[in-house]
């Protein structure tokens, strides 16, 4: 009984994992491309830390931050304003610019 549990375990992970990456473009500059070959940007006053940490330089901390900033002060006029969020200063500014916008 055991072993039956253990392999279907093993094959509905196998399934989820595999629809996982049917989501997900194979090369990483695609998540940030529309369907005509594009460039697109996220909306930084509409994404929130899941969507995030697709962009290249920001991870689940850097994300969070980031969505707690704009909870206690809203959303954010410039992104620059992004430099009153800690651990983001000129140089991670600079990096991670190119895939928002605002509006």
């Amino acid at each position: 009984m055991k072993k039956i549990i253990i392999v279907i375990s093993a094959m509905l992970s196998f399934l989820f994992i595999k629809s996982m990456n049917k989501s997900i473009p194979e090369n990483e500059d695609d998540l940030f491309k529309d369907n005509k070959g594009e460039e697109k940007q996220l909306n930084l006053n509409t994404a929130g830390a899941e969507t995030l940490m697709s962009i290249p330089g920001i991870g689940p901390d850097l994300s969070y931050k980031i969505e707690d900033y704009k909870k206690n002060h809203g959303n954010l006029n410039d992104l620059n304003e992004l430099l009153n969020v800690k651990g983001i200063g000129e140089k991670k500014l600079e990096e991670i610019k190119p895939y928002l916008k605002i509006e």
